[in-house]
């Protein structure tokens, strides 16, 4: 395969056929030929399986493989990952079963990567659209900034979306195989760290394609976990627990590659349960929303809350 060659990692569980025939539609109308469709099915029935088949419909550029048991989307994009890293291309796209890209995104997003040599991946904006596709909002940007260069803002609030992101290949070396994170793991968020531990992010600026939001989809039911308030054990034994698992994992795996501002302010993601200072200091980041620095919304005060729980109900810290 040529330097801009690419395979496309497809994500499928139970898709309904329209909309995974849609979406088949905008990767074949890509303006980006030199492409290769690796899809893996998570486990689904015999009539989304028969829809998937007929959707590929013997078109050599998809590859399609089937996991016999149900692995869930973070362990089935991991497995479409150690696929691609044993294939030529040296890119990679992640693509979900129910989005519309625009013909240009790969286009775009190779460009912007190719741009930036010391980036190993690039992501864009994308709308948001109901099912009878009328816009829900015209970018991902409605709400809060983007701000990828802070690392402790893309740990606590990620802002890289999988099926916007294009990656090196060689990424793949060192973000695979996957960490086990307490609570529900998403692939694109702990993808986008590794990247930025070893460089900066490549944001493209244009939205690339539309993304479909229905009650059944991840975005929908994230939404609804983000709107739901944790109690104090929940918040730290899930929320505390996996942002400190992913600076743990991104220490261990970047010890020479992290810049040294960002190994610091990882290491007092870690120590805040048991130091008043990291504490306090992660009590002023809730605060920056004040300054125009929205990009988290606060969320570290749901962080701050969970190690206070801890500190009042919890174990001694060790």
């Amino acid at each position: 395969m040529s330097p801009s060659g690419l395979t496309i990692c497809l994500a499928t569980c139970e898709p309904e056929a329209p909309w995974l025939v849609h979406q088949l539609e905008t990767i074949r109308a890509q303006t980006h030929r030199d492409w290769h469709c690796l899809i893996s099915d998570d486990a689904s029935g015999p009539t989304a399986s028969a829809g998937l088949l007929a959707a590929i419909d013997g078109d050599p550029r998809f590859e399609l493989t089937r996991q016999p048991l149900r692995l869930g989307f973070y362990r089935n994009f991991e497995a479409l990952l150690e696929l691609a890293r044993d294939r030529s291309a040296p890119l990679v796209a992640l693509a979900d079963q129910d989005d519309a890209w625009y013909p240009d995104k790969l286009a775009r997003l190779a460009a912007g990567l190719a741009a930036a040599p010391d980036s190993q991946l690039a992501y864009s904006d994308f709308r948001q659209v109901d099912e009878a596709g009328g816009i829900i909002a015209s970018t991902f940007w409605q709400q809060r900034r983007d701000h990828p260069a802070d690392i402790v803002s893309l740990l606590v609030a990620n802002s890289v979306t999988g099926a916007a992101t294009l990656l090196r290949r060689e990424l793949l070396d060192s973000a695979l195989p996957f960490p086990g994170l307490p609570g529900t793991a998403y692939h694109d968020h702990w993808l986008a760290l590794c990247a930025r531990a070893l460089g900066p992010l490549t944001r493209i600026e244009a939205a690339t394609y539309d993304r479909l939001i229905h009650p059944e989809s991840v975005t929908a039911r994230d939404r609804v976990a983000r709107e739901t308030r944790p109690d104090g054990r929940q918040a730290f034994e899930v929320h505390y627990a996996r942002a400190a698992a992913l600076a743990t994992e991104l220490l261990a795996r970047y010890p020479d590659r992290l810049d040294p501002g960002s190994r610091r302010r990882l290491g007092r993601i870690l120590v805040a349960p048991r130091s008043n200072r990291s504490l306090a200091w992660l009590a002023a980041r809730s605060l920056r929303p004040l300054i125009g620095h929205n990009e988290t919304k606060g969320i570290e005060r749901r962080l701050v809350r969970a190690i206070l729980w801890h500190r009042r109900f919890g174990l001694a810290p060790k």
